[in-house]
């Protein structure tokens, strides 16, 4: 069935340059090798003598699990709200920022989201947290081979190490059995000829994930709905029975994985070509995802596996999903999310928060403002460094300043006059990014479309700023919002002016080609 389903998947798919794949199934309780198929054609040309599934090639993010296995260990929770923002993270060697495959960010998410739908920038902020050393030794831990932190760095994260298709598999099968890894073997026992016992193979095995952590993943990866930001519905990752699934593609699309994995069975998949050309962009779902699909459903039949286990000391809190703490009565959704029962109780939710509102001018209502023009409203009030992707969506945090009462009425107060005097002060007007003398370096191996330098200003939420770069208008943001240039080599000028007023920044950057 393995040979089957590899040999007819790469043919659905060889006019997008895949040549190459492999299969490995194994017992997901002994680490017993069920299956090994090396490539789709054993007399092919194109390396068909070669066994892929011993073949060191890089997983992408079909490591992230165990990234996020060794945090749920620690502090981490599946309800921890991570930040899909753009970041750099910043080393003796240089900096990274990683960036989604999709090229779009989803601001706070939860690990269990983040995960589930296979987020770089949340994943790597969860490595940088934990340390790029403990990523490589729970990936040791599970056998994916020695790594290298000091030359993968966050990139560990992503999968620019290299990992054999069978050791991959080994590792997911110690997450199906709750963290105990064996060592995958092909041999139980060595007879003579005479059928008389030689030795028996006992393959090594030890603890290597924390099994409340485990469970946290298997649960994770084999929600559907977690996933449904990122995945289609009812494609070929959605079982009815409990099956975790996840995919990786590696760089340039040279590599695409896809395990399917159960209490009973590990499918693990890999397609691309040998002598590493890079496919037409085949992902981990559509192509791998497919030949893995076949094998299991021909392997489990109609009698579905039994669910992954629930360890004891853990427990379901109320939490909501934006803030991750307490839901409380102003939250507009909350989940059930799974704890240990020894952590401590949540804080309440300090995102939503509901304020009196002067209809008239947005602004914070007063003891004075008419009843006519009161009304509550429910705001999201998100931590700082979500500040730039809630001005990019457009969402309104709750306004701080008050209303300003009308001097002269019965109800004017000392306040109120201080209040009007400060609204008639000249706004605040600079510009953020880039900093005045910043040096850009060009990246040779990078897209363009990569390689955009952020223009951000300080000014009034709804004033308009026109951006110049050497004397030449690019277009213009409202308030905080940020547009993007394609950096171009040379020296620059830029202009931030504010419409309706003589204001304007300038600063000064340089970008540089790495020759």
């Amino acid at each position: 069935a393995a040979e089957d389903a590899l040999r007819e998947g790469c043919a659905r798919i060889r006019e997008r340059g895949v040549t190459g794949g492999a299969v490995v199934v194994l017992d997901s309780k002994s680490g017993e090798v069920l299956a090994m198929v090396g490539s789709p054609d054993f007399s092919s040309p194109d390396a068909g003598q070669v066994n892929a599934a011993l073949a060191l090639r890089q997983p992408g993010s079909a490591v992230k699990p165990f990234v996020y296995a060794a945090a749920f260990a620690g502090t981490l929770r599946p309800s921890t709200i991570l930040a899909d923002v753009p970041v750099s993270y910043g080393d003796p060697t240089g900096s990274f920022a990683p960036r989604n495959y999709a090229e779009t960010f989803a601001g706070p998410v939860s690990a269990r989201l983040a995960l589930a739908n296979s987020w770089n920038v949340p994943a790597v902020e969860v490595a940088w947290e934990m340390g790029a050393h403990e990523a490589a030794r729970v990936f040791e831990a599970v056998g994916l081979g020695a790594t290298d932190p000091e030359r993968l760095g966050l990139g560990i994260t992503l999968g620019v190490g290299e990992v054999a298709l069978l050791d991959l598999a080994g590792a997911y099968a110690a997450l199906a059995r709750g963290g105990r890894w064996i060592e995958p073997h092909a041999i139980l026992a060595v007879r003579d000829d005479g059928g008389a016992w030689v030795r028996e193979e006992r393959p090594r095995a030890h603890e290597a994930l924390d099994p409340i952590a485990s469970a946290w993943v298997n649960e994770i990866l084999s929600d559907p709905a977690a996933r449904g930001a990122a995945f289609e519905r009812g494609g070929p990752l959605e079982f009815s029975s409990p099956i975790a699934a996840k995919t990786g593609t590696s760089a340039r699309w040279r590599d695409a994985w896809a395990v399917l994995y159960s209490t009973r069975h590990t499918v693990a998949v890999w397609m691309g070509n040998p002598d590493g050309r890079p496919t037409d962009r085949v992902t981990g779902a559509e192509g791998p995802g497919t030949v893995a699909r076949e094998v299991l459903l021909a392997l489990q039949g109609s009698i579905p596996p039994p669910p992954f286990p629930v360890p004891p000391d853990t427990e379901r809190r109320s939490v909501c999903p934006l803030s991750g703490l307490a839901a409380g009565s102003d939250c507009p959704q909350m989940s059930w999310e799974p704890f240990r029962a020894s952590d401590p109780p949540l804080g309440a939710c300090d995102v939503h928060v509901v304020r009196s509102i002067d209809t008239e001018t947005g602004l914070l209502a007063r003891s004075c403002t008419p009843p006519e023009r009161l009304a509550r409203r429910l705001y999201v009030r998100l931590p700082a460094r979500f500040a730039f992707w809630q001005a990019d969506l457009g969402l309104d945090g709750p306004p701080t300043s008050p209303t300003v009462c009308v001097c002269g009425s019965p109800t004017c107060t000392l306040e109120d006059r201080l209040v009007a005097m400060e609204s008639d002060r000249t706004p605040s007007f600079r510009i953020l990014r880039p900093l005045d003398g910043s040096c850009y370096i060009l990246d040779p191996t990078l897209a363009p479309g990569q390689q955009e330098i952020a223009l951000e200003a300080e000014a009034p939420p709804e004033a308009e700023v026109e951006w110049r770069i050497d004397g030449e208008p690019i277009g213009t943001t409202r308030g905080t919002h940020r547009r993007f240039w394609p950096a171009q080599p040379g020296a620059h000028r830029i202009e931030a002016l504010l419409a309706g007023s003589f204001l304007r920044a300038t600063t000064g950057i340089r970008v540089a080609t790495d020759e």
